[in-house]
């Protein structure tokens, strides 16, 4: 896989704070906050979120690094 298994928890922590924090905050039935870079502007509950996510994927083995940003080149 391209996250390891042991780092499986703190990526589906992050994915459910990102879910919890948007609704918790605006009502049940509010999608997340959308991850669009709109400088200054910003929502800072999305910079929050990319800087754990950032410091995650520091984590990764230069492999891993390697083959997801592969992936995301081909995606984008």
């Amino acid at each position: 896989p391209i996250m390891p298994f042991r780092m499986y928890n703190d990526l589906m922590g992050l994915a459910k704070e990102s879910l919890n924090s948007d609704a918790s905050e605006a009502g049940e039935g509010v999608k997340s906050p959308e991850l669009v870079d709109r400088g200054s502007e910003t929502e800072r509950e999305v910079l929050v979120l990319v800087e754990k996510l950032r410091e995650l994927l520091k984590r990764l083995p230069p492999a891993n690094i390697a083959t997801l940003k592969y992936i995301v080149r081909h995606l984008r």
